[in-house]
């Protein structure tokens, strides 16, 4: 095979003839749908490609997936109602950087200057001495042309990330031609806070030579039909980095380079170590405890190089840089992991040499299968030289930063909410300082506002500490015996003098415009709650440090969503306000907790009231939290009390607490409950012993396993909990009742045919979505997990695992949005089966 036509398909706008030249001797069709990546397809080259022929080869190859994003389409329309606003996207500096390549770059910069959605900013970084001819390409454009002498792609990349002004960093290659659609949409991908790169698909421009279709065929680029997310927090950062994407199409938050350094000068082109800079910053990434988006709607084509000798060369370029990383993460980092990866390239040679002794038309030769081998004990030398041996660059200067003023104080009228701040703390007293001496520089009037300090039980001198201090907004300093956080909120409270009261915790460190924000929250409205933003600060770089700070930026992203269902679950009052009558008119926070849970239990009264929640992202404090893994483990059994408790006063919503999870299929304690009853001593031997078992698996860097032994240790001392407060195991199967009653489960529909936003019963417990068309129910699935949040994109994929099929029918039988409607089936399709096609393809 000599050569392939390269055709994107897109299923949404409709299909069409494609007339295939004679020199082709297939088609490989890339299809898309909504915008976004789907698959790729390899037909046999005819004159002239069907309508029907494309639709039948798509639908052998990519029928599961359409069929799994039409039911994704369908249910958010159907339950979240008209299509939301997209999210506002983040400022944006494209860098593309080259050498000596002048044709390519105009090509590439063609296609940027099309794009629907332009970037604040284009950078190209000469990577040489200056080239005229490139120079010349720029000339006449908007961009910034950059020269950067020092050798290595790495270091042009750092000089333009040091020169750029967006918020995010977009990578492509000068051999690539970039999607009108590129750079649409980056709100989403970009909404989460720990999210710090993205990539997405990057395919061939043309397939006109063997070389070009043997790189093809040999795997290409990392693609993925789907969204991923691969989350450092929870997964082994090699594997991560070799499975994320491909820097010819990657785009970073600027800011995350500052956290876990730029790119590494001694890797990539440009130096002996040849290749695999963006591995080893998507490592970094991944191993900070960050996440990296694989979004198929983020598409780009490469120009593959086009001719054997060069193939050979760019094939052991890449087996260089990759052993020569992988060897340093084995070494300088520890990563064990590694290993696994090494494993791989013995399986991957040996298909090599398969498929070029059976005469695949897939199949490299010997001399570049050869080459690749000769790659991997190289890249060991080569990381020595490129480190040791290779002048180092000189340092590149410091992004020039513009001085910021500080924030402009509010100008408040009469009509500005005077505010109550009340802080309940205890035995914190360098962390209170800093928390009175933060508030002393709102840019919210000092008049406007008092605060009401508790020390709930204090002995740590916090109280000498505060009369000491010279503060320019009033102090009411109370001091009680050891009650509790619920007591004391409620003290604080009382004592205010205030009508809005901003409960804040000891360990939140608030942003100059925190009281700014709350006020604008309560002007001019009443009767709702406004919940802050408090993002952890880790105090440690821990596997579980990671997984706490992924928690809490989970539960905040999931709160501004928009369409947000709230739950009690969503009221954390760390950083909160709301009118003192709000508060005691539902009888205030129930002292009958003493650890934790008050929040909830006080959030589902407030909901039953009929009082609506607000997240305010800008009301922004920065959370020193504990992240000590056995501090973990006691709050993990203080919570199962709790959420006794919390079960017992309000039953409707024990199936929906963690505790639940420990329930069986049916009534009857579980036997791993039984069992812990009789074997409690060894449970808290297991417990004693536990943490420091982790702590070993840590400095092994033995992600899974420590993932795993930390789950299930925080799984027993829940349970420890739960056995306590609960004294038999008949005592836990009575609290468990509920759990197996259908009747405590709240039914919400949702009607394909009758689109329009669900509302979740205030305070519901277990939701369940029953999915509906023409009045019959189709389907029905459990909207949100044992103690989680409302959280749209968990719900939608759990009901295109759960529903599929009779959501298929129910869309076959609608045919809205697809055109025509086909004849009614007795059963399912068949799988691998394509949706009907979109109107005007036939």
């Amino acid at each position: 095979m000599s050569s392939v036509k390269v055709v994107r398909v897109d299923v949404d706008d409709g299909l069409r003839e494609v007339v295939v030249e004679d020199r082709y001797q297939r088609v490989l069709l890339v299809v898309t749908s909504r915008g976004a990546f789907l698959g790729q397809v390899t037909v046999p080259a005819k004159r002239t490609l069907t309508v029907e022929s494309q639709w039948g080869a798509i639908a052998a190859s990519l029928g599961e997936l359409l069929w799994r994003q039409r039911v994704r389409t369908a249910f958010t329309r159907a339950a979240r109602g008209p299509d939301a606003a997209p999210l506002d996207g983040p400022s944006v500096s494209v860098i593309i950087c080259t050498k000596e390549r002048p044709e390519d770059l105009r090509r590439c910069l063609d296609s940027l200057a099309v794009l629907r959605t332009q970037p604040d900013e284009v950078i190209v970084v000469d990577n040489g001495p200056g080239d005229p001819a490139t120079a010349e390409v720029c000339r006449g454009r908007p961009v910034r042309y950059l020269v950067e002498s020092g050798p290595g792609l790495s270091r042009a990349r750092n000089r333009g990330i040091a020169e750029a002004r967006g918020e995010v960093v977009a990578f492509t290659d000068d051999d690539c031609v970039v999607d009108p659609r590129w750079l649409d949409g980056l709100g989403d991908p970009f909404d989460d806070p720990l999210v710090m790169a993205a990539t997405g698909y990057a395919g061939p421009l043309e397939m006109e030579t063997r070389a070009q279709y043997l790189f093809e065929a040999h795997g290409g680029f990392q693609r993925h039909p789907e969204r991923v997310v691969f989350d450092g927090s929870s997964s082994s950062p090699i594997i991560v980095a070799a499975t994320a994407g491909a820097g010819a199409n990657s785009l970073f938050r600027r800011s995350v380079f500052d956290e876990v350094g730029p790119f590494a000068e001694d890797l990539g082109p440009g130096t002996p170590a040849r290749n695999a800079e963006e591995k080893y910053a998507f490592y970094r990434i991944a191993a900070a405890g960050y996440r990296i988006v694989f979004d198929p709607a983020r598409i780009v084509w490469h120009r593959h190089r086009r001719d054997l000798p060069v193939l050979r060369r760019t094939l052991h370029n890449y087996t260089v840089g990759e052993f020569a990383y992988t060897t340093r993460c084995l070494l300088g980092h520890g990563e064990l992991d590694v290993l696994r990866l090494w494993r791989w390239w013995p399986r991957h040679l040996a298909v090599d040499l398969w498929r070029l002794r059976r005469g695949d038309d897939r199949a490299i030769p010997l001399g570049l299968i050869a080459a690749e081998a000769a790659g991997i004990p190289r890249g060991p030398w080569t990381l020595w030289r490129s480190r040791f041996r290779r002048p180092a660059n000189p340092p590149l200067p410091s992004r020039s930063k513009e001085p910021q003023a500080g924030e402009p104080r509010v100008a408040a009228g009469g009509e500005a909410p005077m505010l109550s701040v009340v802080i309940a703390s205890r035995n914190r007293r360098e962390r209170l300082r800093e928390v009175l001496a933060t508030l002393a520089r709102q840019t919210y009037p000092p008049e406007r506002f008092e605060v009401v300090l508790v020390l709930d039980g204090s002995t740590d001198g916090s109280a000498e500490m505060v009369r000491a201090l010279e503060l320019p907004y009033p102090v009411k300093l109370l001091e009680q015996e050891n009650r509790g956080l619920a007591a004391t909120r409620n003290r604080g409270a009382r004592e205010a003098t205030h009508e809005i009261v901003v409960f804040l915790d000891d360990d939140i460190v608030p942003e100059p415009g925190f009281l700014a924000e709350h006020a604008r929250a309560h002007q001019g409205r009443d009767g709702h709650v406004a919940l802050g933003y408090y993002p952890p600060v880790l105090a440690e770089q821990s596997l579980w440090a990671y997984a706490i700070r992924a928690w809490w930026e989970d539960h905040f992203r999931r709160k501004a969503e928009p369409a947000h269902q709230w739950t009690y679950i969503d009221y954390a009052d760390g950083n909160c306000s709301m009118p003192r009558g709000l508060l005691f008119g539902c009888g205030g926070y129930d002292e009958d907790f003493k650890g934790r849970r008050q929040d909830w239990e006080l959030g589902i009264r407030l909901l039953q009231r009929g009082v609506t929640f607000d997240y305010h992202p800008r009301a922004r404090g920065a959370h020193h939290l504990a992240t000590g893994f056995a501090t973990a483990l006691r709050h993990a059994r203080q919570e199962a009390k709790d959420d006794v408790l919390l079960g017992r006063k309000h039953p409707q919503v024990r199936g929906q607490l963690p505790v639940a999870g420990e329930a069986g299929p049916g009534p009857g304690a579980p036997r791993r409950v039984v069992l812990l009853y009789r074997r409690r001593d060894a449970a808290e031997a297991v417990l004693r012993a536990g943490p420091a078992a982790a702590d070993r698996l840590e400095r092994l860097r033995l992600r899974p396993q420590w993932h795993r032994l930390a789950h299930r240790l925080l799984r027993l001392s829940y349970l420890a909990g739960a056995t306590e407060a609960l004294a038999t195991p008949a005592g836990f199967e009575e609290f468990l009742a509920p759990v197996w009653d259908e009747r405590s489960v709240e039914t919400v529909p949702v009607w394909l045919d009758a689109p329009g936003a669900i509302v979740v019963p205030p305070a519901a417990g277990v939701v369940s979505l029953s999915l509906g068309y023409a009045g019959r129910e189709l389907a029905a699935t459990r909207a949100i997990q044992v103690a989680g949040q409302w959280d749209w994109r968990e719900v939608t994929e759990r009901v295109v695992q759960e529903a599929q099929w009779p959501m298929r029918m129910a869309l076959l039988l609608r045919d809205e949005s697809w055109g025509t409607a086909p004849p009614e089936r007795s059963r399912p399709p068949e799988p691998g089966s394509a949706p009907p096609p979109p109107p005007g393809s036939r």
